[in-house]
């Protein structure tokens, strides 16, 4: 268990194949271990065996192996990541939220405009930044009600989506945040304004 760690610590690549042969280990701890160990080392080869641990009957498997396709960031893994956004867990639609982000293909904005209709705060100010991330126009239109929402956090966070996309379809929205009443939400806005500007 303890040497799936310290094989993904020393970043060796020839540790990918004894990492993923102990993706299918009997242990849930060793598979945790073993996705973060592959996440870590960050290299394609170590895909595969993720992809085939999205159905781990362990949930911190699920959010480990989500976390790991992230830290890879190949786009070969989107498919798998936008399965993962309607698994039980929120830790996993979490994960997956934000390896969709880190990723950046804009393949996964539809799965991560479903998120932003999840009932767990973290996963959908996740979602948010991974559209800002992914930084595809079409992620505008979804993230626009965001900033009328209840939550600073999530009005400031879809402020900085919009400006990351830097479309003027989002100013007039933009600019009227400015007058919001949370300081932080009102910095942002300005931000985004001069970034879509």
């Amino acid at each position: 268990m303890n040497s799936a760690w310290a094989l993904g610590a020393l970043g060796y690549n020839q540790s990918v194949s004894p990492l993923s042969e102990a993706m299918r280990d009997s242990s849930s701890d060793v598979r945790e271990k073993s996705a973060w160990a592959l996440g870590a080392i960050g290299i394609s080869e170590g895909i595969p065996a993720l992809i085939g641990a999205v159905d781990d009957p362990d949930e911190d498997v699920r959010e480990m192996t989500a976390w790991g396709m992230g830290a890879i960031g190949s786009r070969s893994s989107v498919e798998a990541l936008s399965a993962l956004i309607v698994d039980d867990s929120p830790g996993v639609r979490e994960n997956a939220a934000w390896a969709l982000g880190a990723i950046g293909s804009r393949k996964g904005v539809p799965a991560l405009i479903m998120l932003l209709k999840d009932s767990e705060f973290d996963i959908v100010e996740n979602a948010v930044w991974a559209l800002g991330a992914i930084g595809h126009s079409s992620g505008i239109e979804p993230l626009l009600p965001l900033l009328g929402s209840e939550e600073p956090e999530i009005r400031k966070q879809a402020a900085w989506s919009l400006g990351a996309i830097g479309n003027e379809r989002a100013l007039d929205a933009l600019i009227e945040l400015m007058e919001d009443e949370d300081s932080e939400v009102r910095k942002m806005a300005m931000w985004a304004v001069r970034a879509v500007y």
